[in-house]
């Protein structure tokens, strides 16, 4: 069963649907790694520990695969155009995004076995937060 994921352009326009196969979320952090120099002298006492400076520089995204109506297609390219945050509503979660990257393939006429003819296979990441120094 596929989640809908609901992405809604600037002052609640441009609603659009993604019937979503995939959803991964992804949480990182930007961590520093030191590691401790050692002395040939101390080569038998064996490597030490690398020490790590965690600053809680956290960034959380989302990569969405799924398909979209065609004649979707032609909204979503311009929703993705417009630039700036978006409000992402995934499961009835809702998130400040920004888009990173997408693609659109167009499925053979042939390939039945997933969707329609005419929907186009999609892929995007999009970037939890708020944009610094825009007004959107």
């Amino acid at each position: 069963m596929s989640a809908t994921n609901v992405i809604l352009g600037k002052n609640g326009t441009n609603q659009l649907t993604i019937y979503s196969s995939v959803v991964e979320e992804i949480q990182s952090k930007v961590l520093t790694v030191i590691v401790p120099g050692v002395s040939s002298k101390n080569w038998a006492g064996g490597s030490k520990d690398s020490m790590v400076v965690d600053l809680l520089r956290v960034t959380q995204r989302f990569n969405v695969d799924g398909f979209l109506l065609s004649e979707d297609r032609t909204k979503f390219r311009n929703l993705m155009g417009q630039g700036g945050i978006f409000r992402f509503d995934y499961n009835g979660e809702y998130f400040n995004v920004n888009f990173e990257k997408f693609s659109i393939k167009q499925k053979s006429e042939d390939d039945t076995e997933n969707a329609q003819p005419g929907n186009y296979d999609i892929k995007f990441s999009v970037v939890v937060g708020e944009n610094v120094g825009a007004k959107d």
